[in-house]
């Protein structure tokens, strides 16, 4: 397993920063961090109004699999959903801001923005081969891969440092999560 993210405000910002990109129409991340969701899912309606399409279809935002406290129900084992619990802070916002968020039950699902989580395997040595894709990385479908792993370079994707980690953005086509 490898070091997890040292999650600061900067990153969030990074994060939201690039959620606001007309290009990303896809966020897959795993930190449950209440103010960090908040913006991702104001974000979110904001397109939603903007373009008249449901919330999810406007900014498809999936979540961390034990979901965000305050934001969104705690999962039962029958799949119930509960009303969530506040956070830490006592915040609480079951209706999400009018947005919505996928949890997943495998992890995290690949998007266009996908922070890499920790404990994800990744594949550098793939993105050697010719035509290579950056999704090869993480074997999820993603234009962007966010993380706190260095890689290296290379020629199918360019590579960032911002808020103390690593942007690799493809240099191909832009690749439909659908």
């Amino acid at each position: 397993m490898h070091k997890a993210f040292n999650f600061t405000n900067e990153l969030r910002h990074t994060i939201v920063r690039l959620a606001k990109q007309p290009d990303i129409h896809s966020v897959a991340c795993y930190f449950d961090d209440f103010n960090l969701w908040e913006e991702l899912l104001k974000e979110q309606v904001r397109r939603a109004e903007a373009t008249g399409l449901d919330p999810q279809d406007a900014l498809y935002l999936c979540g961390p699999d034990t979901g965000v406290r305050g934001i969104t129900c705690e999962p039962g084992l029958d799949d119930e959903c509960f009303a969530p619990i506040p956070d830490e802070h006592g915040r609480f916002a079951p209706d999400q801001w009018g947005g919505k968020m996928h949890i997943p039950y495998e992890g995290i699902t690949g998007a266009d923005l996908f922070v890499l989580p920790h404990w994800h395997n990744a594949f550098p040595e793939s993105l050697r081969k010719p035509g290579a894709k950056l999704r090869y990385l993480v074997r999820k479908p993603c234009n962007y891969v966010l993380t706190n792993r260095n890689f290296g370079e290379f020629e199918c994707a360019t590579r960032t440092r911002v808020a103390q980690c690593w942007l690799y953005k493809s240099n191909g086509r832009y690749e439909e999560m659908g």
